[in-house]
């Protein structure tokens, strides 16, 4: 398996998320289709490695972050929606938004770390056009357009 990292994954993230058109999809993926940003970056920076996962890998990772995601990640995102929705009675609600986004971030990292670490575990198959995304979006997404595949997988230096 080629050399892949948590603070790889996580420059890679910053990068690929900065692209309006990827965060759109992305976040449009966590609301409708229950996807994790996360597992999705992992899944692009894998294919980006030339590493391809099976299903029952794809599986393992999936189990290996949800106590975290449903325990942490998904109530954190709660918080700070009633935190936004509350804004107006809030005293200070920019720094305090600021402190929830701020964790946020944390824990978003921490995911990637529990991936890595998981994924570290897995015996991964050498592919030079590995899609591992399409094995976990669901079929109406699949295949992507040109334009967010490409975004989605942007050469890793």
């Amino acid at each position: 398996m080629s050399k892949i990292s948590a603070a790889e994954l996580w420059r890679f993230s910053l990068r690929v998320y900065a692209n309006p058109q990827v965060q759109k999809a992305l976040l449009q993926w966590q609301d409708e289709y229950d996807l994790n940003v996360n597992l999705c970056l992992l899944l692009a920076y894998l294919d980006c490695h030339q590493q391809a996962l099976d299903s029952s890998q794809l599986q393992a990772l999936q189990t290996a972050i949800a106590p975290f995601n449903l325990l942490a990640l998904k109530p954190l995102r709660q918080v700070r929606a009633e935190v936004k929705a509350q804004q107006e009675s809030l005293h200070d609600y920019p720094a305090l938004r600021q402190q929830l986004l701020d964790l946020e971030l944390q824990f978003e990292r921490q995911q990637q770390m529990q991936l890595i670490q998981a994924c570290k575990t897995l015996k991964l198959r050498s592919e030079s056009k590995a899609n591992n995304l399409a094995l976990y979006l669901p079929s109406p997404l699949v295949p992507l357009n040109a334009d967010l595949d490409q975004a989605l997988h942007a050469i890793i230096d």
